[in-house]
């Protein structure tokens, strides 16, 4: 495919935090010993053979114990959290573009929810990390979980977030700023992403 992707979008908009939200955040543990970076904070790119096509990785920072991952909304790429990486200084933090995103590549299917998230979750192993939540038990274990959006919002009703009020142990954070927090707040949603993750 040449020139700017046309990602294909749902049909239907899904209230999936995932990435409609564009404010995915997770925690892993272990170690993440393949990578080698010349400063506690330097960055290195690398590409991933996983199904359906190259993934781009950047990863942020010397692996530890813990490993922030982050990954961006539709139409998006790995670049909208550069913002918000001050915040992180010290932790190691792992960014993808997903499948038809950025770098990755652009093949013509693959566009999924479920396939997405497959390919996530095939790249902590690719970097070494040796615990992580895994999927298949996520709906059965009540995992800390925060969701941030912005109060001016005029893609979603800021109203809808209440409903995430069902899940346990949630918290939510209202920022005064529109439909992605990373790049019109930063100054907010870095500490707030960084709170959580030291809380967790």
């Amino acid at each position: 495919m040449r020139g700017s992707p046309t990602v294909p979008t749902p049909k239907r908009k899904r209230r999936t935090a995932g990435f409609t939200a564009a404010i995915v955040f997770a925690l892993l543990g272990g170690n993440a010993a393949i990578v080698a970076t010349a400063g506690a904070d330097a960055s290195q790119d690398r590409m991933m053979n996983l199904p359906g096509g190259a993934i781009h990785v950047v990863t942020t920072g010397t692996p530890g114990p813990r490993a922030v991952v982050l990954i961006h909304g539709l139409a998006a790429s790995s670049s909208w959290w550069d913002p918000i990486l001050p915040a992180f200084e010290g932790r190691y933090v792992v960014r993808v573009d997903l499948l038809g995103h950025g770098r990755s590549a652009k093949p013509d299917t693959g566009y999924s929810i479920p396939e997405q998230a497959t390919r996530v979750g095939e790249i902590p192993d690719r970097l070494g990390v040796d615990h992580r939540p895994e999927p298949e038990r996520l709906t059965e274990i009540a995992l800390p979980t925060m969701v941030l959006y912005g109060a001016q919002d005029h893609r979603w009703r800021p109203s809808s977030f209440e409903d995430y009020r069902q899940v346990p142990a949630v918290r939510i954070e209202s920022l005064d700023c529109g439909h992605s927090p990373m790049l019109e707040d930063p100054d907010h949603t870095g500490p707030l992403l960084r709170d959580f993750a030291d809380r967790h």
